[in-house]
């Protein structure tokens, strides 16, 4: 099954799903009590939103519609910010719950940043940070002779 079909199932069973936990929670801490923090919940998440600008889920829209789908890089606080802020948005418990997940995930990633030791992976391959695109005009090949010798990647021990 691709990713997309999983994707529009997954959207497809989110009301079913958001209407038994809504009823759960409700069952348990009332009905109005159940519906006022479905609905401060929603606000938070505006907020949120809000608050980043919208710059951060346009940001995540484009990426979502290029065609590489799985290349979405989520270690950037300011996306994760943006798809907790629409999760948060969304009426119901469970998206919100994933929202939280996604919240703490950003927590933590400015909690290493502000240590000094961010989170950020090594992306390898083809356009990851390592990786220059240069023009044909803009380089030459160098005999083996004139290249340094190679490093070893201290993250493959």
């Amino acid at each position: 099954m691709t990713l997309m079909r999983w994707i529009f199932a997954g959207i497809a069973l989110l009301p079913i799903a958001e209407f038994v936990a809504f009823a759960v929670v409700a069952s348990q801490i009332g009905l109005l009590k159940a519906i006022a923090l479905m609905i401060a919940l929603s606000f938070a998440g505006l907020a949120l939103l809000r608050y980043l600008g919208f710059a951060a889920l346009r940001r995540l829209r484009t990426e979502m519609m290029s065609d590489n789908t799985r290349m979405i890089r989520l270690e950037s606080t300011g996306i994760i910010l943006a798809l907790a802020g629409l999760l948060l948005a969304i009426p119901g418990y469970l998206t919100d719950v994933m929202a939280f997940g996604l919240l703490l995930v950003a927590l933590w990633n400015r909690a290493g940043a502000a240590l000094g030791r961010g989170r950020e992976p090594r992306m390898r391959g083809r356009h990851g940070p390592s990786t220059v695109d240069l023009q044909p005009d803009e380089w030459e090949r160098q005999p083996d002779s004139h290249l340094p010798p190679p490093r070893r990647d201290p993250d493959l021990g």
